[in-house]
């Protein structure tokens, strides 16, 4: 089986030391938790060949190269997206397509995100060539079955399928309950409702040898990799800074930033970095999904519906922003100015049983899927399914 696989790697930026900041944002989809998913995805198949496909591919350059379309999706169904062009190769190759992962975007329940005509085109192909969609969670499934896409499975993210151990989850249940002692924090989401939790996680750096993990905005990032920075990075910066760290100057604001952020291009070497930690928490999805599969527990602060269904979806270690604001306000240290992180992961309620049964169940649904699109599940796959 020769595959297309939709993505711009395989989950590793070749390189990135020659990259100015645009070529690195253009090469993880301007946002370096993207690079999960493109990695977790091509570990379940086996291909005899495989091809990337990009956003400018055409069916012209792909038809007599490829005969199986296989797309790891993120936050797809949004209200600013169209994937017209996207509807228009898949339709004009005419093959079987596999689309992992696409979940919706929204900040409440209550109501469905308007699609544009381009993306609903883009299900309704997807739809027409797949055994089943595999979308994240229920309220993506609802949302397609609103616009008329009925062959959805709520499959969450391929990312939390990256480590093979059957027993992932009972390893992140013991650890969980051991003390704090490095925390990395995933952070840096702007949204008004979360500039309390923002600033909280950021003053956690100066506790547990805490590092800053930043897979967007690239204003962060220049900073971080110590790149100049020119008037527009300054003023994102400084708004950043007030918003998280008002009590620090600027110049100290960029000292903490060069010397516990962190940005990586290799999911490879993500993980490699993470097995150092003892315990993780932050606002980023991905940001959460990498250190479980690195064995670390990690917590995700979810906010929207993004976030709220695929933690859900996947049984990991959650807790709202609001219950963790209130957390953060009732469990001061003895400081009276640091959060007892201590206190907070002892206070959520996590069951490695549960996790390990749905990642099961989340593998053994893909490898139906794959079977039924006659390809091959990889034996990484097969071994968490079984």
């Amino acid at each position: 089986m020769r595959v297309g696989y939709f993505a711009q790697n395989y989950g590793v930026v070749n390189n990135p030391h020659s990259m100015n900041i645009d070529q690195l944002m253009h090469h993880t989809g301007h946002n370096t938790g993207n690079l999960a998913f493109w990695h977790a995805a091509n570990l379940l198949f086996d291909a005899d060949e495989q091809v990337l496909v990009d956003w400018g591919s055409t069916a012209d350059q792909l038809k007599d190269k490829i005969d199986l379309l296989v797309i790891p999706a993120a936050n797809f169904l949004n209200h600013t997206s169209n994937l017209e062009a996207q509807a228009k190769l898949i339709e004009a190759l005419d093959m079987p397509t596999i689309l992992m992962g696409i979940g919706a975007q929204s900040e409440t329940h209550t109501e469905f995100t308007p699609l544009t005509d381009g993306t609903k085109r883009f299900l309704q192909v997807v739809a027409e060539r797949t055994p089943f969609i595999g979308v994240r969670g229920e309220y993506s499934a609802d949302l397609c079955r609103h616009y008329g896409i009925n062959n959805v499975e709520v499959l969450g993210c391929p990312s939390i399928l990256i480590n093979p151990s059957k027993t992932l989850g009972e390893t992140i249940e013991q650890r969980m309950s051991l003390p704090v002692e490095r925390l990395l924090v995933h952070a840096c989401c702007l949204k008004a409702p979360l500039l309390k939790t923002e600033a909280t996680l950021f003053n956690a750096l100066q506790q547990y040898s805490s590092r800053y993990i930043v897979q967007r905005p690239p204003e962060l990032i220049k900073a971080i990799l110590g790149l100049e920075l020119n008037e527009d990075d300054m003023e994102y910066l400084e708004k950043f800074r007030g918003h998280v760290a008002g009590q620090l100057e600027m110049s100290e604001f960029l000292a903490v930033l060069r010397d516990r952020g962190e940005s990586y291009m290799s999911v490879p070497e993500w993980l490699s970095r993470m097995r150092g930690f003892s315990h993780a928490i932050g606002t980023r999805i991905h940001g959460t999904l990498l250190p479980i599969a690195a064995g670390v527990p990690s917590v995700c602060i979810y906010q929207d519906t993004r976030t709220d269904e695929l933690s859900d979806t996947l049984k990991i270690p959650r807790i709202s922003y609001k219950m963790f604001n209130k957390y953060s306000s009732n469990m001061l240290g003895k400081s009276r100015d640091a959060v007892d992180f201590n206190r907070i992961f002892d206070g959520i309620e996590f069951s490695g049983e549960k996790f390990d049964l749905r990642r099961r169940s989340i593998a053994k649904k893909y490898t139906d899927l794959f079977k039924l699109a006659s390809l091959k599940s990889s034996r990484h796959l097969e071994s968490i399914a079984e």
